[in-house]
């Protein structure tokens, strides 16, 4: 298996036409949802909100997609557990040919509040290979296509 160039670099995904209203806390999270097929979400609070108004935390995923992730900031109920959960569905999403996941810029991931949740998703999938841009000022991981194909 080879790695093909997809111009990484160059992909930034497309404002929906009708983007979910999330009911944001926080301008970047209907940023996020703006670009979103839908999301990994996990958790109380925001996240669940998000969840529930985007018809619930995806578990199947369609090749091509821009998937958000939302994680809760430290200190929630079951917050390892839902950190478990949502890279058990990256992992899903990867395989089923997710194009890129949509999260919070690596200064608000691994801010004070968010490093036990977003801050461990960011380092999980740039550990996947996940190729990490700014976008909008939130940030865009964009998965690598594999060919099946061999020299």
């Amino acid at each position: 298996m080879e790695i093909i160039n997809n111009n990484m670099d160059d992909f930034e995904p497309i404002l929906k036409p009708n983007p979910v209203n999330i009911q944001a806390r926080f301008p970047k999270d209907q940023t996020k949802a703006n670009y979103a097929d839908g999301i990994i979400g996990y958790g109380t609070h925001s996240t669940g909100k998000y969840s529930q108004n985007f018809g619930g935390t995806r578990n199947s995923f369609k090749e091509g997609e821009t998937i958000m992730i939302s994680v809760n900031g430290n200190n929630r109920p079951n917050q390892s557990a839902n950190v478990e959960k949502t890279k058990q569905a990256i992992d899903t999403a990867i395989f089923q040919g997710v194009f890129a996941f949509i999260a919070d810029n690596k200064t608000v991931a691994n801010s004070y509040h968010n490093s036990g949740g977003e801050g461990i998703i960011s380092e999980y999938l740039e550990s996947k290979g996940l190729k990490y841009k700014e976008f909008k000022g939130v940030g865009l991981y964009i998965v690598p296509r594999i060919s099946s194909t061999s020299n």
